[in-house]
């Protein structure tokens, strides 16, 4: 089979910094039977069309998507698509749209989420704008199939009026090896949160929370890591509050750093106001970590069995609730041990059987 991917970026062939993860491993396990050339709409490289992980990739560094279809037409030529593939639905599922009535062939949409909510107070979702909302009900409506990751986004796809399917991006369990569940030895107690910085992860949240604890003496250190995009205003936050003995920022790490991090933590945590997936909780499953966070993507979904949901924003409540499930070890590790028999179940090579059985529109059967 003959695959087009469309994509707004993450495939860098030289930079691991500039890569998504889950694009990765979807693309490496695609190119592994068929032949896949993507199409990266915001990524730029040098040279400007190359191999990844045996796919030919073109970095399209903004193009107009007129630009783009142009581009996927000419490829189709050369050598016939059987199926256009888009993440996500806004800038990628409007090209992948225009591109396959071009060439007559099927196309499907696999949505992040951003696309499909309006947060106006922090410029965070494709629907703040009336554009935004007429390329993303577009998409939905005229491709040949949805896919989410989560009952949150499947029920905002719904709401359009289109029935998605529910196909949650899994780990590559390769390059994230199982690791049981452990008990907790002795403090200070490990806590992660891995996530750019930026206001829809809502770190400040992460932080007043981390105050709380440190006001009642409990034992505790805090591993950051992503990329700052708010300018070190986190930092001078933990620093007002007093946390610089207890936070460690790290900033970006690559994927086997971030790893070690994981498996060496008690506690993973979620802040953001809104998450399709998201993917870190499944890593930190799949290192025996139990996640605690807001109630959204897979946190919302696995709660209470395998994720601890904190419904408020509160930071007192979020402390709270910290220190309960690190003082209930054995409730730890059961809420770790059941998100990590979820992951293993529906792990990489999963979410793209689920993919190729939609190509062949069987992924109803």
């Amino acid at each position: 089979m003959r695959i087009c991917l469309v994509i707004p970026g993450g495939l860098d062939g030289a930079r691991e910094d500039h890569r998504i993860p889950c694009l990765h491993w979807i693309v490496e396990r695609l190119a592994r039977r068929h032949s896949v050339e993507v199409f990266a709409l915001r990524q730029t490289s040098q040279p400007p069309c190359f191999e990844f992980a045996g796919a030919k990739v073109h970095a399209l560094d903004g193009h107009a998507i007129w630009v783009v279809v142009r581009k996927i037409w000419s490829a189709h030529r050369r050598r016939r698509f059987d199926v256009v593939h888009a993440f996500w639905a806004s800038a990628p599922g409007a090209v992948a749209l225009v591109a396959s009535r071009l060439i007559r062939r099927p196309v499907y949409v696999h949505v992040a989420g951003g696309e499909l909510v309006s947060m106006p107070d922090i410029d965070y979702g494709s629907c703040r704008t009336r554009k935004g909302r007429f390329v993303v009900r577009t998409v939905l409506r005229g491709v040949d199939g949805v896919t989410v990751a989560s009952s949150g986004m499947f029920k905002h796809v719904e709401q359009l009026g289109v029935t998605p399917v529910s196909t949650p991006l899994g780990v590559d369990l390769e390059r994230w090896p199982l690791q049981q569940p452990q008990p907790i030895a002795e403090a200070p107690y490990r806590l992660i949160h891995v996530a750019s910085i930026n206001r829809v992860k809502n770190q400040a949240l992460l932080l007043r929370a981390a105050a709380r604890l440190k006001s009642t003496d409990f034992p505790f250190h805090l591993d950051i890591v992503g990329v700052d995009t708010r300018d070190g205003e986190l930092h001078q936050l933990a620093s007002r509050l007093r946390l610089s003995d207890f936070v460690t920022f790290h900033g970006w790490l690559p994927q086997n750093e971030v790893r070690v991090l994981m498996m060496a933590a008690h506690l993973h945590i979620v802040t953001s106001r809104h998450e399709a997936g998201p993917l870190v909780a499944r890593e930190a499953a799949a290192c025996g970590v139990a996640t605690i966070g807001s109630p959204v993507g897979h946190i919302a979904d696995w709660a209470p069995q395998g994720a601890v949901a904190v419904e408020s924003d509160d930071d007192v409540k979020f402390a709270s609730e910290i220190r309960k499930i690190l003082r209930d070890d054995e409730r730890r590790v059961t809420v770790a041990s059941s998100a990590q028999a979820e992951v293993a179940q529906h792990d990489a090579d999963w979410t793209v059987r689920r993919f190729e059985a939609m190509y062949h529109g069987r992924l109803g059967d």
